[in-house]
């Protein structure tokens, strides 16, 4: 056990001094410091705590003496656990072995047991995970503060909040501590070097994606139908919910049964959670025999999988998954039979990579803003027809951001790696860069005109807005895609980390200069209530102008680069 303990002391320390000698991350943990400091002792007037105001202290009065005190305590308390329970429910799809190289060649060859390790990796991580609601209560201590102070006003028995927090800590203990166990043992259980471990892995996370996906699409399903508070409490007892969120079913009945002198859900809730530690211990203890097994064959190649996250460069990561076998290959004849001749040859070229390398990539970010498109339709249910038009623009040009963000970030390291073959094409340097950028945001265009597409099926009096989304999306996405590959080009080491994060900061800077003309003017012409479509076409002239003038400086840019020097 000494042996372990001095590794992971000095591995902190080691950690902390990185820390403080790089001046990269010593930047960035200045900014979260001084911003927490600032939060916490020089709060903005926002940001203090305040009563509610007397229409909300009366809508609180008027929820309580409606409906029974115990039922939204326990509503609250299970909300924060299942809150909590979907961010440590999707570690079990990680490897926890997370061994380094220096491990394998150090640590494997002594006479510690891996069970040993195993129980010490346990409770290392179980002390981790204690501290995760840390940053939630650090941040959400204000606004929560402000809330429980008056409910403790209309309640009967003030202190029965203080008693719950109380016990709803306790109850945190075991929780943390059975989906650590539950994490170990789907991840050495998932993770062995066979291949039904590979299938079960597969299973269970695409098994993970729809269950979450579902719990979304039901919460979101049963909002719009609120009416009042009530509603809310009402979701938060659903079946559906409760038996999703196990675990935090079992800790509500925990605090529950305790304020309330109940012995039945105590004892139940208590049970079912150590009953899920004693399993998943037992399951974890029987594959620890393959644990160094899984660290020996991902120990390393974990090294290269860091250094191409970190660089950013998601093809290459998909790369290395395909050598290892993990990538199955795609047929993408129906592409393949596309007659794309001149530069629309890149677009083809570009459209076949995509899916046979980015396809993961491609279907969470379609999710992610086809999802954003719903918000939307609840604010129209709400509001005016023109803020849920407003909204719909707004996060449709957010999701163009991410996506062609997130796309061509790795594409255009790619491009560099193949200059050597492309710049003898036929073509100009600033039709390779203006068609290489097109490209790249083409999945971003395709998305919108979908989005958009569904919102004039599902609410025909924004057709309008989406219309002028459909108009305005391509152009931003290209502008978004031009800036990218200039800041790429300009700064092309990406084994640097510094050069890596100055194009990052780069790049928003440059972002936010070619994006504000457009943003001011389409601002301008509708605070005016010109029509959408109109300021629509008039912004994306202007940023037809931009991309012009981004691809021209690229081209040059790309003419003189070599990927020697």
């Amino acid at each position: 056990m000494k042996p372990l303990l001095f590794l992971t002391a000095r591995t902190f320390v080691n950690g902390i001094r990185r820390a403080v000698t790089n001046p990269r991350r010593l930047i960035g943990l200045i900014m979260a410091l001084a911003w927490l400091g600032r939060y916490i002792f020089f709060p903005f007037r926002g940001e203090r705590v305040q009563d509610f105001s007397r229409a909300n202290a009366g809508r609180a009065t008027e929820l309580i003496s409606s409906m029974d005190a115990v039922r939204i305590m326990d509503a609250l308390v299970f909300t924060f656990f299942a809150f909590i329970t979907l961010f440590l429910a999707l570690g079990s799809l990680n490897t926890r072995t997370s061994f380094r190289p220096a491990d394998v060649d150090v640590l494997f060859p002594t006479p510690v047991e891996p069970k040993l390790v195993l129980v010490f990796r346990i409770f290392r991580d179980y002390l981790v995970t204690l501290l995760a609601p840390l940053f939630f209560i650090v941040v959400g201590y204000r606004p929560a503060a402000a809330g429980v102070t008056s409910l403790k006003r209309v309640l009967e028995d003030p202190s029965a909040i203080s008693q719950t927090m109380r016990l709803a800590s306790i109850a945190w203990f075991l929780v943390a501590l059975s989906w650590v166990c539950i994490n170990y043992a789907a991840s050495l259980f998932m993770n062995r070097s066979d291949l039904a471990s590979d299938r079960n892995k597969r299973i269970f996370g695409w098994s993970m994606a729809t269950i979450i996906v579902s719990v979304f699409g039901f919460i979101y399903w049963q909002a719009t139908q609120f009416d009042g508070w009530r509603d809310a409490v009402n979701l938060a007892e659903s079946p559906v919910l409760r038996t999703i969120f196990f675990t935090a079913t079992l800790a509500a009945w925990i605090v529950h049964g305790i304020v309330q002198g109940e012995a039945l859900p105590t004892i139940a809730g208590l049970a079912g959670l150590l009953g899920i530690i004693v399993i998943s211990i037992r399951i974890a203890m029987t594959q620890a025999g393959w644990m160094y097994d899984q660290a020996a064959v991902r120990g390393f190649d974990s090294i290269n999988a860091r250094k191409l996250q970190q660089s950013g460069d998601t093809i290459g990561l998909m790369v290395e998954q395909a050598r290892r076998g993990k990538l199955k290959a795609r047929r993408t004849r129906w592409i393949a039979r596309i007659n794309a001749p001149g530069g629309w040859a890149l677009l083809w070229r570009e459209a076949i990579i995509m899916l046979r390398s980015t396809l993961p990539v491609i279907i969470l970010f379609s999710l992610m803003t086809m999802g954003l498109s719903l918000i939307p339709l609840f604010a129209e249910r709400k509001g005016s027809a023109e803020v849920a038009g407003g909204l719909f623009i707004l996060f449709q040009a957010f999701g163009a951001f991410i996506m062609s963000s997130a796309i061509a970030q790795a594409g255009f390291i790619e491009m560099l790696r193949r200059v050597d073959v492309q710049k003898p094409l036929p073509f100009s340097f600033s039709n390779q860069v203006l068609f290489e950028i097109m490209a790249k945001a083409l999945l971003a265009i395709i998305i919108s005109w979908v989005c958009s597409i569904l919102m004039v099926v599902a609410k025909p009096a924004l057709w309008q807005f989406a219309l002028a989304t459909m108009i305005a999306m391509p152009f931003l996405s290209v502008l978004l895609c031009g800036v990218t590959c200039l800041m790429t080009i300009l700064f092309p080491d990406y084994d640097d980390p510094t050069q890596r994060g100055f194009r990052g900061l780069m790049n928003l800077v440059g972002i936010v200069a070619s994006c504000s003309p457009g943003v001011v003017i389409f601002i301008l012409l509708t605070a005016i209530h010109l029509s959408p479509i109109i300021s629509a076409l008039i912004v994306s002239l202007v940023n037809m102008g931009v991309i012009a003038l981004v691809s021209m400086i690229a081209g040059n840019q790309y003419a003189q680069f070599n990927p020697s020097e």
